[in-house]
């Protein structure tokens, strides 16, 4: 009787440590990002702002998808919060084991023969992967070129962004937001 006692203080002693340890721990996932106080979350990166390493991040609780990961400076995240700001939930970057993350930025420049090829070569020296690519002339012999690439940080988006800007006929480079 004595030893069942002693089993049961030892069971209930486990029980709680863990509980505890569950409560109080930062739940990271293979996407690097850490969720504060939750475990076993889905996380997903909202596509409307794309949020990479490197930025000022808020997490949405959302129905059935888990917690959706959105920039701070997000217009769909300030609308969401007007809407129901309770399901907001902080979350942080964590270590991502090579987990790349889509980014996308439009670059404005005079539209002069062989811009694409310059930028393309950017991307390649850069040793990043194109994911798309659209282009339009428009009026005022301007061109708009949006660019989505895989990156591992804020940083490396950055440098991007640097040496698109030195291009010849470069009016602007800024990243997409909605």
């Amino acid at each position: 009787l004595k030893d069942d006692k002693h089993k049961e203080e030892n069971i209930e002693k486990s029980i709680e440590e863990h509980i505890s340890k569950s409560n109080k721990s930062k739940r990271e996932n293979n996407y690097g990002i850490t969720v504060k106080g939750l475990n076993n979350l889905m996380v997903r990166f909202a596509k409307c702002c794309n949020p990479v390493p490197g930025d000022d991040v808020l997490g949405y609780v959302t129905k059935g998808r888990g917690v959706s990961v959105h920039r701070k400076d997000c217009s769909n995240l300030k609308s969401l919060i007007e809407s129901d700001g309770e399901k907001t939930i902080e979350v942080s970057w964590g270590t991502s084991q090579g987990v790349g993350y889509i980014t996308e930025i439009e670059v404005k420049a005079e539209d002069r023969m062989g811009i694409l090829t310059d930028i393309m070569a950017i991307i390649t020296e850069s040793k990043l992967t194109l994911n798309a690519l659209n282009a339009k002339s428009t009026k005022g012999n301007l061109a708009y070129i949006s660019i989505k690439v895989k990156i591992d940080s804020i940083e490396q988006l950055k440098e991007l962004m640097k040496k698109i800007r030195k291009l010849k006929g470069i009016i602007d480079v800024y990243r997409m937001k909605n």
